[in-house]
C-alpha cells in the first residue's frame, strides 16, 4: 500500500497543527515531566509509565476496533505527515520507525516505534482533561 497514493500531504503549517494536538494525546507526560517530549521520543511518555496507553499486541486490537474515519500519519520528526480517508487504519509494524496514526479529531492516537516488539505499539486516548 502506497500511502502516498492514498492519502494527500499536509503543508508544513498543517503538520506544526496536528503535531501539536497529538501532543494533546501526551498531557500526563507534560504534567510529569514539564515537557511533552521525554527521553528523545514523545512515545517515551508511555515506555516510561508517565502517560497512560494500551500496550503490544493489545493496542493493535484496538486500534483496528476503531470506528473507520478521517485520521493523520506522520512521523516523530514531523518531516512528514498525510491526511487519509480508508475503510481500515493501516499497520506500520514491520517498518521498525517511529510512526503516529490519529484520529482527525485527536480523540486517540496509535504510535508504532523503532523497539517493537520491546516497547510498544501504543494506543492512548484523548484525556477529557486535555482541553
Amino acid at each position: 500500500m502506497s500511502i502516498s497514493r492514498l492519502c494527500s500531504t499536509l503543508s508544513r503549517r498543517e503538520r506544526a497543527g496536528k503535531n501539536r494536538l497529538a501532543c494533546d494525546i501526551c498531557i500526563e507526560s507534560k504534567k510529569n515531566t514539564g515537557a511533552w517530549i521525554h527521553n528523545g521520543f514523545r512515545w517515551h511518555g508511555f515506555s516510561y509509565g508517565l502517560q497512560s496507553a494500551i500496550t503490544g499486541s493489545d493496542a493493535v486490537i484496538g486500534y483496528q476496533k476503531q470506528w473507520p474515519a478521517p485520521y493523520v500519519v506522520f512521523n516523530e520528526n514531523n518531516d512528514w505527515a498525510y491526511s487519509c480517508t480508508f475503510d481500515r487504519y493501516p499497520d506500520f509494524t514491520s517498518f521498525q520507525a517511529d510512526i503516529y496514526v490519529a484520529h482527525h479529531n485527536m480523540k486517540w492516537t496509535m504510535v508504532f516505534t523503532h523497539e517493537q516488539p520491546d516497547l510498544g505499539p501504543y494506543l492512548a486516548f484523548k484525556s477529557e482533561n486535555a482541553d
